[in-house]
Protein backbone atom coordinates (compact mmCIF):
# COMPACT_ATOMS: atom_id res chain seq x y z
CA UNK A 1 0.00 0.00 0.00
CA UNK A 2 0.81 3.54 -0.59
CA UNK A 3 -0.03 6.78 1.71
CA UNK A 4 0.24 10.26 0.97
CA UNK A 5 0.81 10.81 4.59
CA UNK A 6 3.94 9.77 6.67
CA UNK A 7 3.59 6.42 8.40
CA UNK A 8 6.73 5.65 9.82
CA UNK A 9 5.36 4.92 13.35
CA UNK A 10 2.55 2.67 12.41
CA UNK A 11 2.91 -0.90 12.59
CA UNK A 12 2.03 -2.87 9.33
CA UNK A 13 -0.52 -4.80 12.01
CA UNK A 14 -2.97 -1.62 11.57
CA UNK A 15 -1.85 -0.49 7.91
CA UNK A 16 -2.95 -4.05 6.63
CA UNK A 17 -7.03 -2.59 8.06
CA UNK A 18 -7.89 -0.99 5.34
CA UNK A 19 -6.73 -3.45 2.32
CA UNK A 20 -8.47 -6.47 4.78
CA UNK A 21 -11.72 -4.10 5.31
CA UNK A 22 -11.59 -3.71 1.62
CA UNK A 23 -11.51 -7.06 0.63
CA UNK A 24 -13.38 -8.95 3.43
CA UNK A 25 -16.47 -9.04 2.28
CA UNK A 26 -16.45 -10.28 -0.80
CA UNK A 27 -13.71 -13.04 0.55
CA UNK A 28 -16.61 -14.12 2.70
CA UNK A 29 -19.30 -14.11 -0.11
CA UNK A 30 -16.78 -16.25 -2.18
CA UNK A 31 -15.84 -18.71 1.17
CA UNK A 32 -12.21 -17.98 0.73
CA UNK A 33 -9.43 -17.24 3.10
CA UNK A 34 -8.22 -13.81 3.74
CA UNK A 35 -4.60 -13.94 4.48
CA UNK A 36 -2.53 -11.46 5.49
CA UNK A 37 0.83 -11.60 7.28
CA UNK A 38 0.03 -9.36 10.37
CA UNK A 39 -3.39 -8.00 11.81
CA UNK A 40 -4.33 -6.05 14.63
CA UNK A 41 -6.11 -7.71 17.84
CA UNK A 42 -8.91 -5.62 17.87
CA UNK A 43 -9.76 -5.17 14.62
CA UNK A 44 -9.49 -8.95 14.01
CA UNK A 45 -11.36 -10.12 16.98
CA UNK A 46 -14.43 -7.20 15.61
CA UNK A 47 -14.64 -9.47 12.60
CA UNK A 48 -17.14 -11.73 14.08
CA UNK A 49 -19.67 -8.94 15.00
CA UNK A 50 -19.90 -7.93 11.54
CA UNK A 51 -19.86 -11.02 9.55
CA UNK A 52 -22.83 -11.99 12.40
CA UNK A 53 -24.36 -8.64 11.61
CA UNK A 54 -24.15 -9.51 7.30
CA UNK A 55 -25.07 -12.61 8.09
CA UNK A 56 -28.72 -11.68 9.46
CA UNK A 57 -29.52 -8.90 6.90
CA UNK A 58 -28.19 -11.09 3.82
CA UNK A 59 -28.31 -15.03 5.29
CA UNK A 60 -28.47 -16.25 1.46
CA UNK A 61 -25.05 -15.08 0.72
CA UNK A 62 -23.51 -17.57 3.62
CA UNK A 63 -20.36 -15.32 4.59
CA UNK A 64 -18.57 -18.40 5.27
CA UNK A 65 -14.40 -17.36 4.34
CA UNK A 66 -12.08 -16.12 6.89
CA UNK A 67 -9.42 -13.63 7.62
CA UNK A 68 -6.10 -15.83 8.71
CA UNK A 69 -3.72 -13.44 10.21
CA UNK A 70 0.44 -14.79 10.76
CA UNK A 71 0.64 -12.76 13.38
CA UNK A 72 -1.85 -10.99 15.56
CA UNK A 73 -0.69 -8.20 16.98
CA UNK A 74 -2.27 -6.78 20.45
CA UNK A 75 -1.41 -2.13 19.48
CA UNK A 76 -2.23 0.12 22.47
CA UNK A 77 -4.80 1.97 21.28
CA UNK A 78 -5.27 5.73 22.78
CA UNK A 79 -8.71 6.14 21.37
CA UNK A 80 -8.34 10.07 21.12
CA UNK A 81 -9.58 10.33 17.50
CA UNK A 82 -11.82 9.28 14.90
CA UNK A 83 -11.52 7.89 11.45
CA UNK A 84 -13.96 7.49 8.70
CA UNK A 85 -13.59 4.82 5.81
CA UNK A 86 -15.15 7.11 3.36
CA UNK A 87 -15.79 6.55 0.03
CA UNK A 88 -18.48 9.73 -0.70
CA UNK A 89 -21.50 7.58 -0.92
CA UNK A 90 -24.62 7.48 0.91
CA UNK A 91 -23.44 5.30 4.15
CA UNK A 92 -19.70 6.99 5.02
CA UNK A 93 -21.49 10.07 4.74
CA UNK A 94 -24.06 9.95 6.92
CA UNK A 95 -21.52 8.43 9.35
CA UNK A 96 -19.46 11.37 8.51
CA UNK A 97 -22.09 13.77 9.70
CA UNK A 98 -22.91 11.96 12.59
CA UNK A 99 -19.69 12.30 13.68
CA UNK A 100 -18.38 15.58 12.38
CA UNK A 101 -18.13 17.61 15.60
CA UNK A 102 -15.54 15.26 16.64
CA UNK A 103 -13.31 16.00 13.43
CA UNK A 104 -12.98 12.42 12.11
CA UNK A 105 -10.24 11.76 9.66
CA UNK A 106 -11.03 10.79 6.72
CA UNK A 107 -9.75 7.44 4.87
CA UNK A 108 -10.34 6.31 1.18
CA UNK A 109 -9.45 3.57 -0.59
CA UNK A 110 -8.45 4.34 -4.24
CA UNK A 111 -6.87 1.84 -6.96
CA UNK A 112 -10.15 -0.20 -7.19
CA UNK A 113 -12.74 1.77 -9.19
CA UNK A 114 -10.15 4.58 -9.71
CA UNK A 115 -7.07 3.78 -10.32
CA UNK A 116 -3.91 4.89 -8.44
CA UNK A 117 -2.19 6.39 -11.57
CA UNK A 118 -5.21 8.59 -12.45
CA UNK A 119 -3.45 12.06 -10.45
CA UNK A 120 -6.20 14.25 -11.84
CA UNK A 121 -9.01 12.64 -11.08
CA UNK A 122 -8.12 11.71 -7.30
CA UNK A 123 -6.89 15.75 -6.87
CA UNK A 124 -10.57 17.15 -7.94
CA UNK A 125 -12.13 14.52 -5.44
CA UNK A 126 -10.03 15.40 -3.06
CA UNK A 127 -10.67 19.22 -3.83
CA UNK A 128 -14.43 18.09 -4.17
CA UNK A 129 -14.68 16.95 -0.48
CA UNK A 130 -12.70 19.49 1.27
CA UNK A 131 -15.38 22.03 -0.39
CA UNK A 132 -17.67 20.20 0.73
CA UNK A 133 -17.37 18.39 3.88
CA UNK A 134 -14.73 20.91 5.21
CA UNK A 135 -12.17 18.49 5.28
CA UNK A 136 -8.28 19.24 6.02
CA UNK A 137 -6.99 16.47 4.76
CA UNK A 138 -7.69 12.87 3.37
CA UNK A 139 -5.20 9.79 3.63
CA UNK A 140 -5.21 8.35 0.48
CA UNK A 141 -4.74 4.08 0.45
CA UNK A 142 -3.73 2.70 -2.14
CA UNK A 143 -4.83 -1.16 -3.37
CA UNK A 144 -2.43 -1.43 -6.30
CA UNK A 145 0.23 -3.67 -4.37
CA UNK A 146 -1.81 -6.15 -3.10
CA UNK A 147 -3.47 -6.82 -6.03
Amino acid sequence: MKYDKKINNVGDSILNIPGVGCLLTLAWIKNVDLKVKKLDETFLNSLSDVKNALNTLYPELGFNGRVIAEKVVHNEHDNDGYGVLFSGGADSTCLYLIIKKYNPELFTILGGVIPISNHRLIRKIKQGWRKKYWISSVIQLSLDHLM
